[in-house]
């Protein structure tokens, strides 16, 4: 392709993408590109029924599918208008497989009329998928011009297993080239915007997820997160989103750039407006024996863990790096009250190796010298986006000894915060090591485009250590109650000078504020209890 070309692209599968998703638009859509929130306007033009169906969660629309009081067709149809509605609204979706998620609808309409009973735990579930996850027949991009007509030859193993539950795919949804950022932008799609504020990022590298969920265009999804692309666009957005560790759902035939590299994984991890959806994806994943399918998975089933009565919490008020910002400070103190209140144990987990953390994730992350991205731009001629740019500056090829230590230092960094975990057994008063760790999910809330700071500290040491971490969102951004921004604060470095910066609480006013919880590594069934735990301590 030549540098004109890559636009010509970029138009036509823009104009291919409205061509399937305008005829599911109510005839008197018009959207006024003056509103920034834009959270209301898809009730105003659904149906009352097409509104009850689109506000209820996963869990609950499984019940009433699977008990016959609600039309998986009416049901894909109702998500259908709502994810079209979305993308006008937001542009968040890649590929719409709306005729073809009706026709699996009406076909599992049948099976339950003539076999009375649901075809499986997720009887006609609509579930939306991040781009880079395989669906056969369906293009995967990952957001380069290059590859617009990659065809997947088969669905991936996640895929496979949802559609064994029942589920219907009908949505693939928006990403940054290459799958890097904080910012869903490319030249292939444009940008996706966050709903609660249009002129504010929706976070990376799973922010069309973040959308549509927040939206209500999809009642569960799935991103990745390779170092915080699931966390940071749920916190933005205020959804719950779960990392898991790696090995514990089916990553055969999802699509990542520098294929290959497996020092720092990315992993798969459903996105959803409630934990109990959460838990609900997660079950039925681990319960189709994804070791069967993908040769990297855990042979590791659901397991029903007894929910501890008082929970033993870290808190990690900072990690010595960059300090979060006002409002996630007032989240976490809120947390914290909340919790003692309620009877459970609070202990300070003060940040450990975090320097040696960053360092080591930021340099294996593209230890192949940016050589995977170069060549991926360089099949259309599209340029080269000032975020993608800044990482390609930094990268250095690594040899194969330097990319020894990087691991051994890695393995020796992952068994030093395994030791000290085991070590809070001496302050817990439960008779157990601490439960969870408490923190940022991000150092900063959403910001307006193109200005979110890039440290990755607070998501990368969760990749790093593989620890399953859930988000939870806890309040929203409030000027009259959060510190104004202050002239005199003093920096701790340029990393966090820049968050700072980026803080305005009134630009980020009703902008919502997440949190993550940790857990151990493969425990991700004692993370979501403790959860659970924590969510109603907050009353939620």
């Amino acid at each position: 392709m030549t540098v004109q070309n890559w636009q010509e692209v970029s138009k036509a599968k823009c104009a291919a993408v409205s061509k399937l998703v305008d005829p599911w638009l109510p005839p008197d859509f018009v959207d006024d590109d003056k509103l920034l929130n834009v959270m209301d306007i898809p009730a105003k033009y659904l149906s009352r029924t097409d509104n009850e169906i689109t506000l209820m969660t996963a869990t609950e629309l499984v019940e009433k599918m699977s008990s016959g009081s609600l039309k998986c067709e009416d049901v894909v149809k109702a998500f259908c208008k709502r994810a079209a509605l979305a993308h006008k609204l937001v542009n968040c979706l890649t590929e719409p497989i709306f005729e073809a998620a009706v026709a699996r609808s009406k076909e599992l309409d049948i099976y339950y009329a003539e076999h009375k009973k649901p075809f499986g735990p997720l009887h006609g579930l609509p579930i939306s998928l991040k781009d880079t996850c395989n669906v056969k027949g369906v293009p995967t991009s990952l957001g380069y011009v290059g590859q617009v007509d990659r065809i997947a030859q088969r669905d991936s193993s996640l895929v496979e297993i949802l559609k064994a539950a029942g589920a219907v795919i009908f949505t693939k949804t928006n990403l940054p080239t290459a799958i890097f950022g904080s910012e869903t932008v490319n030249n292939l799609f444009g940008r996706t915007t966050n709903p609660r504020g249009r002129n504010m990022t929706c976070g990376g590298s799973s922010g069309g997820e973040a959308s549509l969920i927040a939206l209500h265009g999809s009642p569960l999804g799935f991103g990745t997160d390779i170092g915080g692309s699931i966390r940071s666009p749920s916190h933005f957005s205020g959804l719950y989103g779960l990392r898991p560790s790696h090995t514990r759902v089916p990553h055969q035939d999802v699509v990542t750039s520098m294929e290959g590299q497996e020092t720092i994984h990315t992993v798969i991890g459903p996105m959803a407006n409630s934990l109990q959806d959460i838990e609900l994806a997660m079950r039925v994943v681990a319960d189709a024996k994804p070791w069967l399918l993908d040769p990297k998975c855990a042979p590791i089933p659901w397991r029903d863990v007894e929910v501890p009565r008082k929970l033993c919490v870290g808190v990690m008020w900072d990690d010595g790096i960059v300090q979060p910002q006002p409002p996630i400070q007032r989240a976490l103190k809120h947390v914290v009250e909340s919790l003692e209140k309620a009877g459970h144990q609070i202990i300070n987990w003060e940040p450990m190796l975090q320097k040696d953390i960053v360092n080591v994730w930021e340099t294996l992350f593209v230890s192949d010298g940016g050589q995977d991205i170069t060549i991926e731009l360089g099949r259309s001629g599209e340029p080269v986006l000032p975020r993608i740019q800044r990482i390609l500056d930094k990268a250095h090829p690594l040899s194969t000894f330097e990319t020894w230590q990087l691991q051994q230092r890695k393995s020796a960094i992952q068994k030093a915060y395994l030791d000290r975990w085991n070590a809070t057994l001496q302050q817990s008063m439960t008779g157990r090591p601490m439960d969870l760790i408490l923190t940022a999910a991000k150092p900063t809330i959403a910001t307006t485009h193109d200005q979110a700071p890039v440290y990755v500290g607070y998501a990368g040491f969760v990749n790093l250590l593989d620890y399953p971490s859930v988000v939870i969102p806890v309040t929203e951004v409030d000027p009259e109650i959060d510190a104004p921004k202050s002239s005199t604060r003093q920096a701790w470095n340029l990393d966090d000078e820049q968050n700072y910066a980026a803080y305005d609480p009134v630009v980020m006013k009703g902008m919502p504020v997440g949190l993550q919880l940790v857990g151990r590594r493969l425990h991700e069934e004692n993370l979501l209890a403790g959860a659970r735990q924590v969510l109603e301590s907050l009353g939620a």
